[in-house]
């Protein structure tokens, strides 16, 4: 259909920049919400402030931030996603630990 979405997750009818058959790639470039949206990653400190993950969820999907009335904001399961990411780190950095152990030191084994 030619939509510029800010992301799969949305529809044409939610949000969209504009359409590549019918709109110059100018104007879709400079569309004010894209252009707003690129400033989303920099107005959010709340979950970036203390959190070493940020740079895999850039504070979470931006559509369920969407769906909770502020595209521009986190995604309201940001803070549980960060705590996933760090039981994942680790369990495994633990691993890494036993494995070398077990393997005096050496990971090529």
């Amino acid at each position: 259909e030619g939509y510029i979405l800010p992301c799969s997750r949305f529809t044409k009818e939610q949000l969209n920049y504009g359409n590549l058959h019918t709109d110059n790639i100018g104007k879709i470039l400079e569309h004010p919400l894209r252009r707003g949206l690129q400033e989303r990653y920099q107005n959010i400190e709340e979950c970036t402030k203390n959190c070493n993950v940020n740079g895999l969820c850039y504070s979470g999907c931006m559509h369920n931030a969407y769906l909770n009335g502020d595209i521009k904001g986190i995604d309201p399961i940001c803070l549980d996603t960060c705590m996933i990411y760090h039981y994942v780190q680790n369990r495994v950095l633990d691993q890494l630990q036993k494995d070398q152990a077990i393997n005096g030191g050496n990971t090529n084994e």
